[in-house]
């Protein structure tokens, strides 16, 4: 009876036992690992306190250990990661009974240890590239957050609740405008003096690059 190949580990019992197949195994200390196999089960019943057909650990101060599987199971994947600790070997289990007896058949193939090993993920820092006027343009006339138009003027497009921006680029520099983006409360524009503006940081709402292409597109409102 094997999941893979011709045979697997075995073990019966009609009068109860805690016992298991095992082997003592090297690994790396302060390492990741997983542990794993395919379980089967037929009538498999837990007495005195014991928990079925599983994989467990020696060695390691919390006994790692799967899940237990109990009763009739067909092949079943159970498997626990770890942490080795200080350790430089481990004992590994198949595992019947376990902290008291069981009395049924389990068979346990496709015993796998491996360690964990992870990737580091490279950040690309990619620095914004040159506003777009266009897109900037879509951005003021089209964004659905930001909704630029709902408060101010551009080519004969927007609102009036707040200052009208066309020639802004001819009356107000770069520092400025890119200011009143992403701190509009800090200067009030002309003639709006006392008042609080409703709009929201622009810095919060866009991503850099669509923030760097709207105001690519201010900068063009010099006529």
């Amino acid at each position: 009876m094997a999941r893979t190949g011709e045979r697997a580990v075995f073990i019966e019992s009609a009068e109860g036992a805690d016992t298991s197949y095992f082997t003592d195994i090297a690994v790396e200390p302060n390492s990741e690992y997983e542990l794993s196999a395919w379980v089967r089960t037929e009538d498999l019943k837990p007495r005195c306190g014991g928990r079925g057909a599983q994989l467990n650990i020696h060695a390691l101060p919390d006994q790692p250990r799967t899940e237990p599987l109990t009763g009739t199971n067909d092949w079943k994947q159970v498997k626990v990661r770890f942490e080795t600790g200080g350790a430089d070997s481990i004992g590994i289990n198949c595992l019947y009974g376990g902290w008291g007896h069981a009395t049924g058949k389990a068979w346990w193939d496709d015993v796998e240890l491996r360690q964990v090993t992870y990737e580091p993920i490279e950040t690309e820092l990619v620095e914004s590239r040159e506003g777009d006027p266009a897109k900037g343009r879509k951005i003021f006339l089209e964004h659905p957050v930001a909704a630029c138009t709902r408060c101010h003027v551009a080519g004969e497009v927007g609102g009036p609740i707040g200052p009208a921006l066309d020639r802004i680029a001819s009356r107000k520099g770069r520092d400025y405008i890119l200011e009143s983006l992403v701190e509009p409360g800090k200067t009030i524009a002309e003639g709006y003096e006392g008042k609080i503006s409703p709009m929201p940081p622009m810095g919060i709402l866009l991503k850099p690059q669509e923030l760097e292409d709207l105001m690519a597109y201010l900068m063009t409102l010099k006529e």
